[in-house]
Parts: structure tokens; C-alpha cells; sequence
């Protein structure tokens, strides 16, 4: 359901060649909600608006894409002088475009020139990537929304998250899309990352 777009096949597949670092491999801006969900001092449950109204908000499930395809077919290169802004808008595109599900071989990877990782890219660039990471409501027509309106047995819940332990073990990170429908009380798209060695260190793994 994160797929939404052009895409474009690599020439070759191949796995990660690094470890996700949420530091550097993340967008300096957030992804804001609308409402602020809370309890109340007598531990009920409330939203309200939130205030000022934010600038940026409902981007969670693109947000959560184009993180992944940075990380998997993006390099970033301080050493190259930076580019004028019809530049990084091309690549922008570029990066847009490029399959998700694969990883480009790293020859084949887009270069991001002056800048040393996402995080510094997107505070540099952030009007730039906020508009060609387009409107809000891209997140409300993702490919695999239709699975929502399903029941979730407590099987298929196992399975899919066997199912993620497995990709995280090959290639990580994985977006996923948590929803409880139909109360939609959850609806929103993150990135998993750093889970398995999570697991391993409490030895649940």
C-alpha cells in the first residue's frame, strides 16, 4: 500500500550495503498530526485540534517511501560541490521514481551532490522535498489499502510478522501500514528498523 507512483526497474538487485542510522538516513521534518490525542486527568481518552494548525501534515505514508528509497538507491556526496535547485529537483524526481521493493546496485545509485546524508539534504532542501513529495492526499490511495476492510485473525497477525522478521533479516528497513479498521483509532505508515538486533539483545530472538 506504499507504492503509489511512477516506478522504475534497477538493473540489478542487490541487498543494503549499510546499516539504517536513524540520524543520518531520516528527514530533518516531521510528518504532523492534525489532532492531539491525549488522556484527560480523569484517564479518558480525548482529541482536540491541534494549534496553531501545522504546515505539513497527513505525509506519513509518502514520507515513510521515500525514506526507504533514499536509503536503498541514493548516495550522498559531500566532496561534490552543490548543485542549483533545477538539479536536486531532477534527482528528487529520480529518487521518486525508483522501485521500493528493490535496491539499486550501487553503480547504478543516484548521487546526491554537497551533502553528506538525508538528514542534512532535507534541512537544506526541506521546501524542495516537501513539494515534490506532493499532497497529502497520496497517503489515502495506496495500492494496498483494499486489505483494511478485512478481519485480521490472530494467524494472519503471526504470519505477517514472521514475514517481517525475515525481510528485516535480508533487507532492511520495512514500511508498514498499522490501521485498526473500521475505528481507524491507528492509521499510519513508519519505517521499521534495527528490530532484529533489537530481539537478539533481549533474547527474544
Amino acid at each position: 500500500g506504499l507504492l503509489s507512483g511512477c516506478t522504475t526497474l534497477p538493473r540489478a538487485v542487490v541487498g543494503p550495503s549499510r546499516t539504517f542510522d536513524f540520524r543520518r538516513d531520516t528527514f530533518c521534518f516531521s510528518n504532523q498530526l492534525v489532532w492531539v490525542y491525549q488522556y484527560d486527568t480523569n484517564g479518558n481518552w480525548t482529541t482536540h485540534r491541534r494549534q496553531p494548525r501545522p504546515s505539513y501534515t497527513q505525509h506519513c505514508f509518502t514520507l515513510a517511501r521515500l525514506t526507504k528509497q533514499f536509503f536503498q538507491n541514493a548516495n550522498f556526496d559531500p566532496n561534490q560541490p552543490f548543485a542549483d535547485e533545477a538539479t536536486y529537483r531532477r534527482l528528487i524526481r529520480r529518487v521518486i521514481a525508483s522501485n521500493p521493493r528493490n535496491t539499486l546496485a550501487e553503480s547504478d545509485k543516484i548521487i546526491i551532490p554537497g551533502y553528506p546524508d538525508l538528514r542534512a539534504f532535507s534541512h537544506a532542501q526541506e521546501r524542495l522535498l516537501k513539494a515534490e513529495n506532493g499532497g497529502g492526499w497520496r497517503s489515502y490511495f495506496q495500492r494496498g489499502h483494499w486489505r483494511v476492510v478485512f478481519p485480521f485473525s490472530r494467524r494472519d497477525q503471526e504470519r505477517a510478522a514472521q514475514q517481517l522478521l525475515a525481510h528485516l533479516e535480508q533487507s532492511p528497513p520495512v514500511v508498514v501500514h498499522l490501521v485498526r479498521f473500521p475505528q481507524l483509532t491507528i492509521n499510519h505508515a513508519v519505517v521499521l528498523f534495527g528490530l532484529i538486533e533489537l530481539l537478539r539483545r533481549r533474547r527474544l530472538l
